[in-house]
């Protein structure tokens, strides 16, 4: 896993007739309400970051988007732009203030077969209701690419903001949102180590904003360490 100012990089695991690119984009707080700003300014500045910085990938991750029709105006904008033609997909998830995960992915280069939030008690203790503070569950994309099926994990974990008005329990806080990560980082790796155990030459990918350094626990245990099939 690599942070900073590093290239972009296509994914090359077996003979493909053309890269691919693939990239995660957190869009802070992007809601159709004037007390986050001017939606049509947001959105303007979303398409040219997409269009212009990131080089229109073929599949983007996106985080703190309010809702899946929102994510499509921000496709619309940036189709209008380009000759891509991206979709959006976001379900609802269990977040307090309703920013969900999200998919962009451009059908002139890939092709969605299926995409659904991971379930079951373990995510619920992780991530939804049962959660110490409910967040964003793991949104799954399962594509066709150059023939060969690519499953995509974009993933939210907990971060460490803690309110001013909660500032005197903040290292209290803090312990139990660096737990509820490593909790969520279990729940994703059980969900790779379950899919590879199916095929463990499968295409697959774990990305999105896991609110954590490079060194951190949860980001190590979904990296994997023998004998699991390692991510990085």
């Amino acid at each position: 896993m690599k942070t900073g100012n590093v290239a972009a990089e296509a994914v090359q695991k077996r003979p493909f007739s053309s890269p691919l690119t693939i990239a995660t984009f957190n869009l802070y707080n992007l809601f159709a309400v004037p007390e986050y700003g001017d939606l049509g300014t947001k959105l303007a500045k979303l398409t040219l970051a997409i269009q212009v910085e990131m080089l229109l990938p073929d599949i983007l991750l996106v985080q703190e988007v309010a809702g899946e029709a929102l994510l499509g105006q921000l496709a619309t904008a940036v189709n209008a732009g380009s000759a891509c033609v991206y979709q959006a997909v976001a379900p609802p998830s269990s977040d307090r203030r309703g920013i969900r995960v999200g998919l962009l992915w451009n059908t002139a280069r890939v092709q969605l077969q299926e995409a659904w939030q991971l379930q079951g008690a373990d995510v619920s203790a992780a991530f939804g209701a049962d959660s110490f503070n409910p967040g964003r569950e793991p949104l799954a994309g399962l594509f066709t690419w150059d023939e060969q099926p690519l499953l995509i994990l974009a993933n939210h974990f907990k971060s460490d903001y803690v309110p001013p008005a909660q500032e005197e329990e903040r290292d209290h806080l803090r312990r139990k949102f660096e737990a509820q990560r490593l909790a969520q980082a279990r729940v994703v790796r059980n969900f790779v180590d379950d899919w590879l155990a199916r095929d463990p030459q499968a295409l697959l990918l774990v990305g999105g904003d896991l609110n954590a350094e490079p060194t951190d626990l949860a980001v190590r245990f979904v990296a994997g360490h023998p004998p699991q099939i390692p991510l990085v």
